[in-house]
């Protein structure tokens, strides 16, 4: 395995650190205003803006720390390093801000069932409720755009709650130029006040789905995919490729296969040193470590033709089936081995059996081992 610390990891962790160190001095500033001005006010609002700003400067902190701690170099019980660390601490900032959304929920009920008799939106409030959507909007898309940068669930995540933060505080400074507009006689306030809880509520949810998912394991991103394949496809000796894994162990730190095809004609001592500098390639420019499968094939064969051609009639016929690979034929023991790739369908077994029939009915003389792969990537 090689080592994940290398330079662009560090640079990676830097912007990370820098990105959130700016959100949580934003945050805390706009956090003390708000609850300082809404309690003053007497603005359930308010109030609900400026912790859901304070929380925001948790998960800021929490991302820090996560980040820390996913750098520590990998040990002998655990290898492959500590980068899913960081989705555990996306998953800690979803929990956080789930449980925020359900106490500002309980606050705004409660203030719609025992409204306070006025309510002091005074002009400096006001402002702090402008200025606040502008600094939202733009943390947000710069948090996100780091995110991106740097493939950092965590910090994807925080910036699109302080975007979100942005319409929470449009809705309170609407409901301040209703109250005033109407001298008081009509209060939304606590009304808005839930309306944030439940954006909040939403933004939690998705952190905590989107987290679990990748603790779970997902097909791998397709274009990443996409471009190993292409890059692998540039080397002259290989046929084409197949049966592409990729394992993630946190952000831009993947491991995974790949069969290729090689005729069977080309030697040992040209195909070691080709694959090993690929190898090294993929790696340094997609952060993926590939181990390489060959399956040795012969297209010049009559026989491998016949089969080609019976297996392309099995994919027209077979919707499930999306293709095939690796026909050897073992002249000692009179075996023909193939590899089909089946879509998640019911009937897997079912068309396993069709494809050995057909291909038995093509090579009476060979008895068919048909392997059903996976498109995991």
């Amino acid at each position: 395995m090689k080592n994940f610390n290398d330079e662009k990891t560090i640079s990676r962790d830097k912007i990370i650190s820098r990105t959130s160190f700016i959100s949580i001095f934003t945050n805390l500033i706009l956090a003390t205003l708000k609850i300082v001005f809404g309690s003053i006010a007497k603005s359930s609002a308010v109030v609900s803006d400026g912790i859901n700003n304070l929380t925001d400067s948790s998960s800021s902190i929490i991302t820090i720390v996560g980040t820390t701690l996913a750098k520590k170099k990998p040990t002998k019980k655990h290898p492959f390093g500590f980068g899913r660390i960081e989705y555990f601490t996306s998953l800690i900032i979803g929990v956080i801000v789930l449980v925020t959304g359900v106490e500002t929920l309980i606050n705004g009920i409660q203030r719609a069932i025992h409204p306070v008799e006025s309510i002091d939106y005074s002009l400096l409030v006001m402002i702090l409720m402008g200025v606040s959507i502008l600094v939202k909007i733009g943390l947000g898309l710069y948090v996100v755009r780091q995110g991106k940068k740097t493939n950092s669930q965590a910090l994807i995540a925080s910036g699109k709650d302080a975007m979100l933060d942005s319409i929470s505080t449009f809705l309170a400074l609407i409901a301040g130029i209703i109250y005033i507009s109407t001298n008081g006689n009509v209060s939304i306030d606590a009304y808005v006040s839930i309306a944030v809880s439940l954006l909040i509520l939403k933004t939690g949810l998705e952190t905590i789905v989107s987290t679990l998912s990748n603790l779970l394991g997902e097909r791998a991103d397709s274009s990443l995919a996409k471009d190993i394949r292409n890059f692998i496809a540039k080397e002259k000796i290989i046929i084409s490729s197949h049966d592409l894994i990729i394992n993630n162990y946190g952000p831009d730190r993947n491991t995974g296969s790949i069969n290729v095809e090689i005729d069977h004609s080309v030697e040992a001592g040209t195909i070691y040193p080709r694959l090993h500098k690929l190898q090294t390639e993929i790696y340094q420019n997609f952060h993926t470590y590939i181990v390489f499968g060959i399956y040795a094939v012969d297209n010049k064969n009559p026989l491998n033709k016949k089969v080609q051609m019976a297996l392309n009639a099995f994919l027209k016929e077979e919707k499930g089936c999306l293709g095939y690979h690796g026909i050897c034929f073992d002249e000692e023991n009179k075996l023909l081995y193939v590899d089909i790739v089946l879509d998640f369908v019911k009937n897997r077994e079912e068309l396993q059996e069709k494809c050995k029939s057909l291909l038995k009915d093509t090579c009476a003389e060979y008895t068919p081992i048909v392997t059903i792969d996976t498109e995991f990537a």
